[in-house]
């Protein structure tokens, strides 16, 4: 049995099983992980309230078969999303491609930082972060139509899709960028 302590963005969480939950998390050395929360539905949970998206957390996690959340400490709530409806829309979309899109256990310090920071200064952007990911969203083109303004991405393909040709897509891989 290992234990780990780090930081970590809550990029989402979901019921598992009658009580505990299943949070995805984003941290600097292991990149993005999924943490088992026993008990985390219950009322008196003491790690839900720390457990929210977009929290920045600090974790105590000990490996036996699954990771399994033992401490959570928030770090940060980043309140000023709360009155700024775009900004929590653009986050949530972010760290939804964050979910889906980068591999498990597979840290990157650019992303770390560029997360970190941004969420600090107020300033978090998709196209970023999608370059970060290798998703250049100034050389890119619709993968219909060919046009240079392009509003949507695809992640399952990783293709740019202007927004009449990504407003008619109906695979639930499609994320709107703009």
């Amino acid at each position: 049995m290992q234990e780990f302590v780090t930081n970590a963005f809550v990029l989402g969480r979901r019921v598992r099983g009658e009580l505990d939950l299943t949070v995805d998390l984003y941290t600097a050395y292991m990149g993005r992980i999924e943490g088992r929360v026993i008990s985390g539905q219950k009322i008196s949970s003491r790690f839900s309230p720390h457990l929210n998206v977009p929290n920045l957390v600090t974790l105590r996690m000990v490996e036996k078969n699954t990771l399994t959340v033992t401490d959570a400490l928030t770090v940060s709530e980043f309140s000023w999303i709360k009155n700024d409806v775009p900004m929590l829309r653009s986050i949530l979309r972010i760290f939804f491609l964050l979910r889906v899109a980068t591999p498990p256990h597979a840290p990157d310090e650019v992303l770390w930082r560029c997360l970190v920071e941004s969420m600090h200064t107020h300033t978090v952007d998709i196209k970023e972060i999608l370059k970060i990911l290798g998703h250049n969203i100034l050389s890119a083109s619709c993968a219909v139509c060919k046009s240079i303004s392009v509003h949507y991405f695809e992640y399952g393909d990783g293709i740019f899709f202007c927004e009449t040709c990504g407003s008619k897509q109906t695979s639930d891989k499609v994320v709107l960028i703009t």
